[in-house]
């Protein structure tokens, strides 16, 4: 049976690839997580490289439909972000509306009310979190990579290899500038260029998710 997986706010800053570890299940993000994600994007630390990664992802799947009615993933299932707003009288006067976690408890009460019995999941790495969300009868687990991911092999190593023709090459040694046009590259990963003939080349680069396209690592250097 499918489930529905409610991800918080901790859990996409801890892990950004988070979104594409859950099979062919559902995935629901709750907008004020959105919202709380966006707020770290200044961090100069892992938890703002992280809000950044996910943002771009987002980005990315939106351009592939509407986030409120559910988008495709690469690796199977689906994701959609859910308004909160709506969903907080769920809760139990106990807890105020007005915190983003509970407003993420909110929207999982309200899932698990028109799931028609499928499974609802709220996963956070915040036990207190978790700990509210057994008081009111909802099932809460952390999320562990090592335990939820899909295969080794699925996992984004950031390094992704481009076949290209030999005027690509040319043109790429000369300017330091490739322009993708699958638009599959992720956020600073690494590119390998290879010429359509199967001939490996020693060319080298980094996806500038803002500037679009893919930079040469000499270029790099000069940063």
């Amino acid at each position: 049976m499918k489930k529905i997986y409610v991800l918080d706010t901790n859990v996409l800053l801890h892990d950004p690839n988070a979104i594409y570890s859950f099979e062919d299940n559902e995935i629901v993000i709750p907008l004020t997580v959105i919202e709380e994600v966006d707020g770290q994007k200044r961090r100069q630390d892992e938890v703002g490289r992280h809000a950044r990664l996910i943002a771009h992802y987002f980005d990315e799947l939106r351009a592939k439909g509407k986030l409120s009615e559910g988008v495709a993933l690469k690796y199977g299932g689906t994701l959609r972000v859910e308004l909160t707003h709506e969903s907080t009288a769920q809760l139990p006067e106990d807890l105020d509306p007005r915190k983003p976690d509970n407003q993420v408890i909110a929207l999982t009460l309200q899932l698990k009310a028109e799931s028609n019995g499928t499974p609802v999941i709220l996963v956070s790495k915040d036990i207190n979190v978790r700990v509210k969300a057994d008081a009111l009868n909802l099932q809460a687990q952390d999320y562990e990579t090592d335990k939820m991911v899909l295969k080794e092999e699925d996992l984004y190593d950031g390094m992704t290899t481009l076949t290209v023709t030999a005027d690509d090459i040319e043109n790429f040694t000369k300017t330091n500038v490739y322009q993708p046009s699958n638009g599959q590259l992720y956020f600073n990963q690494f590119v390998h260029f290879k010429l359509v003939n199967g001939t490996k080349s020693s060319a080298l680069g980094r996806y500038d998710a803002a500037a679009g396209h893919v930079v040469g690592l000499a270029a790099i250097k000069k940063e």
